[in-house]
């Protein structure tokens, strides 16, 4: 099983209060329009997330995922040189 990698963040300069109202707002119209006769608990449980995860993201908005070039402050010199005697090792290694 594979999750979704979205992230659901806070639209700028909007104070967080209002955004909670607006959410409530938009999660207590959802669950009043939506049909919930005759669904077991995995469907009932399906279609609250649902409305919650949709909810969120037209209030607060959504990104696509981590950045894939992380900078790495915490590379020195030192590291660098371990990595590369590492690499110059495996080279050597698959030579043979």
């Amino acid at each position: 099983m594979q999750f979704n990698t979205t992230k659901i963040w806070r639209k700028k300069f909007e104070p967080t209060v209002c955004v909670y109202e607006e959410y409530q707002s938009m999660v207590k119209d959802k669950v009043a329009e939506a049909e919930w006769k005759y669904l077991d608990r995995n469907k009932h449980w399906q279609q609250t997330k649902n409305i919650m995860t949709e909810t969120a993201q037209a209030t607060c908005g959504l990104s696509k995922g981590p950045c894939r070039h992380k900078e790495t402050w915490w590379r020195n010199e030192e590291v660098a040189e371990a990595v590369r005697e590492k690499k110059k090792s495996r080279e050597i290694g698959k030579k043979n």
